[in-house]
C-alpha cells in the first residue's frame, strides 16, 4: 500500500525516462537532467521492515508532497500521524521536492523551532 502499483519494478538509475515520469515529473528539464545525473541505487530493505518512533523529546516533522508518482501520499500522511505522531505539512508537487520546490522546503525547514 505505501507504493504505486506503476512504480513497483521500476529502476530510474537506468530508466532515465522512467526517472523523468515518477521522480522529476514536476521539475524544469533543465533540472531534471541535472538531477538524474545524481541518481543512485537506495534500497534500504531494512527501514521497511522497521518501525521506529523518535523519542517524545526530539520534535517530529513529516513534509508530504501529494504529487508524489512512488510513494502513495495516503500512506505516508497515515504514517505521519501513526509513527510520528504529527499532522504531515502537504505541499504540491512530487516524489523530490527538495529538488523542484527547494525554496519551499528550506522554507517550511527554516520556521520550524
Amino acid at each position: 500500500s505505501i507504493f504505486h502499483p506503476d512504480w513497483i519494478g521500476v529502476d530510474p538509475t537506468v530508466d532515465h525516462q522512467a526517472a523523468r515520469q515518477f521522480l522529476f515529473h514536476d521539475c524544469s528539464s533543465h533540472v531534471a537532467t541535472w538531477a538524474i545525473g545524481t541518481l543512485r541505487r537506495f534500497q534500504p530493505l531494512a527501514a521497511y521492515a522497521e518501525v521506529a518512533r523518535p523519542p517524545v523529546e526530539i520534535p517530529a516533522v513529516a513534509i508530504v508532497p501529494d504529487g508524489d508518482r512512488t510513494l502513495r501520499a495516503e500512506w505516508m500522511k497515515q504514517a505521519a500521524q501513526d509513527r510520528l505522531g504529527v499532522e504531515p505539512i502537504i505541499i504540491p508537487g512530487g516524489h523530490c521536492p527538495h529538488v523542484s520546490r527547494p525554496s519551499l522546503v528550506a522554507d517550511i525547514l527554516g520556521s520550524l523551532s
